[in-house]
């Protein structure tokens, strides 16, 4: 079985050289590591292009930042044409364990049909990252399902995942496509997951023994009432991404109050903020609503009949 890590990054050269260096040392070595350059100005592109002349990574330099989102397709149809048979994607500053690939390759087998196995995720401290949690079913389906001889293997059914350790079958993406570019950051990654499960008719897993270190500044997700200033531009996207699709398939009218509902919700997780930047996030929350109702994306599939010299 091919696995190749597929790893996206932005100007974040010190976190990229540690993931580099752990998924390099994993004890399961991946077939190849391709590493998708979001258009870097920080010296990354001259550090990758001595290790691809080294021939420890594939460098792969896009033209301009196409965001998590544009990127993780970018690497996942390389990956996909060149060959391989899983692709284990991440961000650059996802720290996986020595063992974590390994564990996810018994996942993968753990059941007929799975089209994707996700790691946990835990902080720099150890505990659980709240970004990262997968999307689990209800108690009465949360049973683990274990094909290994071992009894401390905990496997478990999900139904979303993040992209901080998120391995995806070659099958899965020739069955429901590529993920989605234009959504560029958050909640990429829980549509292309819940595709898979819900279109590609396939399941999730999730193995509690394959850990990776998500090295966030918090262990927490971005929030509109705690978030800095400077993050401000990125809850447009939040805003957005998730109003779209949360009512792509509903009527015009459904979508519009809902919308307003939403607006509601997070304008009084604005007024909780400390400072006097609140006019700017309202103002975001607003544009990113509004441009959900009438936001489109296309699938893109990968050509298998292109062989990725």
């Amino acid at each position: 079985m091919k696995i190749y890590a597929v790893i996206v990054t932005f100007n974040r050269l010190a976190l990229l050289k540690r993931s580099i260096e752990a998924v390099r040392a994993q004890t399961r070595t991946p077939d190849s590591i391709i590493v998708v350059n979001n258009c870097s100005t920080d010296g990354t592109a001259e550090y990758l292009d001595g290790l691809a002349a080294a021939g420890a990574v594939v460098h792969l330099p896009l033209p301009r930042n196409v965001g998590g989102a544009g990127g993780f397709k970018a690497g996942l149809k390389y990956a996909v044409e060149d060959g391989c048979d899983w692709a284990w994607l991440m961000d650059d500053d996802t720290i996986p364990r020595p063992d974590a690939l390994a564990q996810l390759e018994l996942a993968s087998s753990a059941a007929p049909d799975v089209g994707f196995v996700c790691s946990k995720a835990v902080w720099t401290d150890g505990k659980v990252h709240r970004m990262n949690i997968p999307g689990f079913y209800a108690p009465s389906k949360y049973e683990p399902i274990n094909r290994f001889s071992r009894p401390d293997c905990p496997v478990f059914t999900c139904s979303q995942a993040t992209f901080v350790s998120f391995m995806v079958s070659a099958v899965a993406v020739r069955k429901v496509g590529l993920p989605l570019e234009e959504l560029f950051i958050w909640s990429d990654d829980i549509e292309y997951s819940r595709r898979i499960v819900k279109e590609g008719g396939m399941l999730g897993m999730y193995i509690d023994d394959s850990i990776v270190v998500h090295a966030t500044a918090t262990n927490t997700g971005g929030t509109w009432a705690t978030s800095p200033q400077s993050e401000c531009w990125k809850f447009f996207y939040q805003a957005r991404n998730e109003r779209y699709l949360t009512g792509r398939n509903r009527l015009w009218i459904v979508r519009l109050l809902s919308n307003l509902n939403y607006i509601r919700r997070m304008r009084r997780r604005i007024n909780r903020r400390p400072g006097n930047d609140r006019k700017e996030f309202r103002k975001v929350l607003w544009k990113g609503t509004v441009a959900s109702m009438t936001f489109k994306t296309k699938v893109d599939y990968v050509d298998d009949s292109k062989k990725l010299l």
